[in-house]
C-alpha cells in the first residue's frame, strides 16, 4: 500500500460521515488544522498557509484529471471495440443473408441437380 493510500480506509470513513458534501468535510478538515495545529500561525512555516493548501490541491488535482482523461481513453476505446464488432457481426449477417438469397444463372443440367437434391431432401 503506498503512503497516498495509506490512510484512505480512515479518510473515507470520515467523508462518509458528512452529508453535507466535500464542503463540510474540508470546513471540518481546515476546522481541525485551526483547533490542534499551528498550520494557520507557525513562524517555522516559509510559505503561507493558502500557498501550502494551493500546492497540495495543485498536485492532486494534476493527479485526478490525468486518471479522469486515461479513464476516459480507456472507456472510448472499450466502446469503440465493441462497436466495431457488433458493425462486422451487422456486415457478416447482411453479407451471409445476400449471398444465401442472390440469383444465380445455372445450366439446365445445374438446375435439373437441384431439383433431384431439393426432392431428395422433403
Amino acid at each position: 500500500m503506498s503512503d497516498a493510500e495509506k490512510y484512505d480506509a480512515i479518510l473515507m470513513n470520515v467523508a462518509s460521515q458528512h452529508t453535507g458534501g466535500i464542503q463540510e468535510l474540508l470546513d471540518t478538515l481546515f476546522g481541525f488544522f485551526a483547533r490542534k495545529t499551528d498550520l494557520y500561525t507557525s513562524p517555522n512555516v516559509t510559505d503561507k498557509p493558502e500557498d501550502l493548501i494551493l500546492k497540495a490541491f495543485r498536485k492532486w488535482e494534476k493527479v485526478a484529471v490525468e486518471k479522469h482523461k486515461k479513464d476516459k481513453a480507456e472507456r472510448d476505446e472499450t466502446d469503440r471495440i465493441r462497436r466495431d464488432k457488433l458493425r462486422r457481426k451487422r456486415e457478416e449477417e447482411d453479407a451471409a443473408k445476400n449471398e444465401s438469397s442472390r440469383i444465380v444463372e445455372v445450366t439446365d443440367e445445374e438446375a435439373e441437380k437441384i431439383k433431384q437434391e431439393s426432392a431428395q431432401a422433403k
